[in-house]
């Protein structure tokens, strides 16, 4: 691997180990600082959508936290899920994959023609 060197830590075992090339090594402040960053960009990353979203008949339903999720209601089946805002694309993540929904004014458009309105 570029970057490592493999060197004996145990002659008379004959184990490897991995030793990082000389220079800066890596903290552990800085290690928790960049997972803290990274947590923190995931949890923000969802702000700028709330209210509920539904379909015309009621069937399908969307209720948008400010937080970055999102809680799904199918024919009466409530399920739990986070989003992202990508400029007028609505990523929604959940336990059965991503689906996009496009914003269109205070409407959503999503897959194979569903169209939410904004109820509240």
């Amino acid at each position: 691997m570029p970057g490592f060197r493999i060197v004996r830590s145990a002659p008379a075992r004959g184990r490897y180990r991995r030793q990082r090339p000389p220079g800066r090594p890596i903290t552990t402040r800085g290690a928790l600082l960049a997972s803290l960053l990274l947590v923190l960009g995931v949890g923000c990353s969802g702000g700028g959508l709330s209210g509920e979203y539904r379909d015309q008949r009621g069937v399908t339903g969307y209720e948008f936290e400010p937080d970055g999720r999102v809680y799904i209601s199918v024919m009466g089946t409530m399920t739990a899920a986070t989003y992202e805002l990508d400029d007028d694309r609505v990523l929604i993540t959940g336990p059965q994959g991503t689906t996009v929904l496009l914003r269109r004014g205070d409407a959503l458009e999503g897959p194979m023609g569903l169209a939410l309105v904004r109820v509240r």
